[in-house]
């Protein structure tokens, strides 16, 4: 996941936080969760 713009004041886990506060955790991010169910669908299907 691109975090271009984000933490430009400060090092990696400035730029981390950053991200987190704005977007929310990756793992816990709702469209993430629904694209992972949905490709782990796909794959039983085509397995």
């Amino acid at each position: 996941m691109s975090k271009i713009g984000f933490g430009l004041d400060g090092e990696e886990e400035i730029r981390d936080l950053d991200f987190e506060n704005v977007r929310g955790k990756y793992e816990e991010n709702k469209f993430v969760i629904e694209l992972k169910k949905e490709t782990e669908e796909i794959r039983k299907t085509t397995v």
